[in-house]
């Protein structure tokens, strides 16, 4: 396995990575009509734009060249923020969610958003410090309620 920092030419390797992630991760929790109309083209020009106007830093982590996680992190409001962690679903378990979680904050105070009814990933980040804040937001995408998590 190796990590590394993600370029503009990675933005399409990493949208049919997380469109795959969504598609396993997401089933029940996310509409599926959603799932279905949101691809790999859309999630592309997502990340290439992120990479390249460095909105935040994207980790990848590889595996016979294949993308099999993701972390991605920056500042809100002058806050560290972890925006995405993606983990290929023979992985989860792994430990690579926490070594991408490590690589990309550390154990820095930080916050997160993440979906209610997301429990794995919820007590994933509780076991690293997080907890609820009491903010909520709707995402403008899914339309689901996201909770935030922090870390002081």
């Amino acid at each position: 396995m190796t990590f590394r920092i993600a370029s503009v030419d990675d933005a399409r390797a990493i949208a049919e990575f997380q469109t795959s992630c969504w598609r396993e991760s997401y089933v029940g929790l996310v509409p599926q009509d959603y799932l279905d109309s949101v691809g790999a083209a859309t999630r592309q020009r997502r990340w290439a734009t992120r990479i390249f106007e460095r909105h935040r830093t994207v980790l990848i982590a590889e595996s016979d060249g294949a993308i099999v996680g993701v972390a991605a992190h920056g500042l809100r409001d002058e806050v560290l923020e972890l925006m995405s962690l993606y983990v290929a679903a023979g992985l989860r378990g792994s430990g690579l969610a926490q070594q991408l979680l490590d690589a990309a904050i550390s154990d820095e105070p930080a916050q997160l958003w993440v979906f209610e009814g997301n429990e794995r990933a919820i007590g994933f980040y509780v076991r690293n410090g997080f907890a609820a804040d009491g903010e909520h937001m709707t995402d403008p995408d899914t339309g689901l309620v996201c909770k935030r998590l922090s870390r002081n």
